[in-house]
């Protein structure tokens, strides 16, 4: 459990930065009127939503393995193996 709240802080971190750098860009128009800015603060969006990604791949990623449920190193190359053939067909 100590290991997924040491990663998922760096995904709130980048979620505050993303928001943080938003609402400054926001009112750094509003004070100028720059569309160039307006434009860049809609574009700092793209970082909220990497940093949302993250942390939500990061909480899928910490959760345990349900019961029954064993892939060992041969299974695993199997299911790759499997995977690729079905694109390259």
């Amino acid at each position: 459990m100590r290991a997924r709240s040491f990663l998922t802080r760096f995904a709130w971190l980048s979620i505050a930065a993303a928001i943080i750098t938003i609402e400054l860009k926001t009112v750094a128009d509003l004070v100028t009127g720059s569309a160039g800015l307006l434009s860049d603060a809609l574009e700092s969006l793209v970082n909220l939503a990497g940093a949302l990604t993250a942390l939500a791949m990061l909480t899928i990623a910490a959760r345990p393995v349900p019961p029954g449920i064993f892939l060992d190193t041969k299974t695993a190359e199997m299911l790759i193996s499997a995977s690729t053939e079905r694109r390259a067909s």
